[in-house]
């Protein structure tokens, strides 16, 4: 197992790195561009749980920090911040995308945050610093659904699904999601909400 590319319209999936290429890890999950295309940021689950920075050109990963737990955590990058979970409170560290390295402390910004197998905390950041977040861990059905800024709910999104991690496009009409199937492999969806359009891009692989 691994981290894997694939394309946007989906088809065969090319391995970018490898369990193995990084030393005591059992798996390695949650990758996240920073910068241009090629860095992007990665979850090792080991003891303890380490971020790394990985590279798209194959170059070696580098370790940057480690979790105080085995799993890790879910990763966001906004604003020139990586956002992440340990030991259930939510931290903001600083990030320089051209360095490559964070600068100074992790920032703490809220508690209560689970982490579930296989290493999902259930938050997103936008792109304006607002949290969403859920405070039980992620062991059931769940359904997307549009909120406006006050709370309120609005329309719902697709059926319910057992899920593993989303990312919505900055415009709002793009959704990637992981949904865990029967046989516990978590299969990679793409949902255009413009279209309402569902469509897998890898299934039973991932």
């Amino acid at each position: 197992g691994g981290i894997q590319r694939v394309a946007l319209s989906g088809g065969s999936m090319t391995p970018v790195l490898l369990v193995d290429a990084v030393a005591g890890a059992r798996a390695v999950r949650s990758p996240v561009f920073v910068g241009d295309e090629s860095p992007f940021l990665f979850v090792s689950a080991g003891n303890p749980g380490a971020l790394h920075l990985g590279s798209m050109d194959g170059a070696a990963p580098v370790e940057l920090m480690k979790f105080s737990t085995t799993s890790g955590s879910t990763l966001d990058y906004v604003g020139g911040d990586v956002f992440y979970v340990d030991r259930g409170v939510l931290w903001a560290r600083a990030f320089d995308d051209e360095a490559l390295e964070f600068i100074g402390e992790p920032r703490r910004v809220l508690e209560g945050i689970p982490v579930s197998p296989p290493s999902t905390a259930p938050f997103s950041v936008s792109d304006d610093g607002v949290v969403a977040f859920r405070k039980h861990p992620l062991t059931e059905r769940v359904e997307f659904r549009w909120f406006d800024r006050q709370g309120n709910p609005g329309d719902k999104v697709g059926e319910p699904v057992y899920l593993d991690g989303f990312d919505l496009s900055a415009d709002g009409r793009q959704l990637a999601f992981g949904h865990v199937v029967a046989s516990g492999a978590v299969e990679l969806w793409h949902h255009d909400l413009e279209s309402n359009s569902l469509r897998p891009l890898v299934r039973g692989q991932l």
